[in-house]
């Protein structure tokens, strides 16, 4: 199994500077390799213990690793070169304590889905009726008829989605695992419980930090599933909540103030 050396971090560092800013790098090494040529490369590159990608520097404030460079040699180590600089001015601010993880922006968007539905606009249930004498044909029936059947529609429905994009000092990894595909469990950014899902939670390393963007969805009726049963073609007019409709939670609701974000 590989195993990190930190110790080699305590060597001098490497710094350049150019017009476009400075770099620094440091090193690592990686023993333990086994495998083919490009294995060993790859364990040595994603060895437990090296730094995740926009973790500061162990001892140079302001510096964040944004590349990772390894270098086989003997037969079972390697030499990572980590390079740190620090992230482009008009890219973040600079507080008292760190990185300020302020918005760099956000973009309310639009889309339109597709979806079943039995209510009208005031969500009233829509019945069609028909009395009378059918004619079918050109020919007349011989019964009188009375009927009244529940309308299913296809609708498209607008529906809201933002995006907020801001920079971080560290990957947000746990943010995706625990996030993706949760609805706020409480009120969030003014807007009631139950009706915004995260649809997905995109980053990239940019000049040190990582640059992520959350997608949300606004659905007002909330996230979760409502049915109306059915019985002999229509529903029950005395049909109520908890007799007739029925609500279930399809989407787990969590507490949106670890996120970090609001608009």
């Amino acid at each position: 199994m590989a195993e990190v050396i930190l110790a080699s971090l305590e060597r001098p560092p490497n710094i350049q500077r150019s017009q476009s800013g400075y770099t620094l790098e440091t090193q690592a090494l990686v023993v333990g390799l086994e495998g083919e040529v490009d294995e060993r490369v790859y364990q040595a590159i994603t060895a437990l213990g090296l730094p995740s990608f926009g973790a500061s520097h162990p001892r140079v404030p302001g510096v964040f690793l944004f590349d990772m460079r390894a270098e086989l040699f003997d037969t079972d180590k390697a030499r990572v070169t980590l390079t740190y600089r620090p992230p482009a001015v008009d890219e973040t601010k600079q507080t008292t304590g760190g990185i300020d993880p302020s918005i760099i922006s956000i973009e309310i968007n639009s889309s339109t889905v597709s979806e079943r539905t039995q209510r009208d606009a005031n969500g009233v249930l829509m019945f069609n009726t028909f009395v009378g004498v059918p004619e079918l044909g050109g020919l007349s029936s011989l019964s009188y008829v009375t009927a009244k059947i529940a309308v299913d529609a296809e609708v498209f429905r607008p529906q809201l989605s933002i995006s907020i994009t801001q920079d971080r000092a560290s990957m947000p990894k746990q943010l995706a695992t625990d996030f993706i595909g949760t609805i706020n469990g409480t009120n969030w950014s003014g807007y009631d419980p139950l009706t915004w899902l995260v649809t997905g939670i995109r980053s990239s390393i940019q000049n040190g930090l990582w640059r992520t963007t959350f997608e949300f969805s606004y659905r007002p009726e909330t996230w979760r599933v409502t049915d109306v049963i059915q019985i002999w073609g229509g529903t029950p007019s005395n049909a109520v909540p908890g007799n007739g409709i029925t609500t279930f939670d399809v989407y787990r609701a969590t507490d949106w103030n670890q996120l970090g974000v609001s608009w």
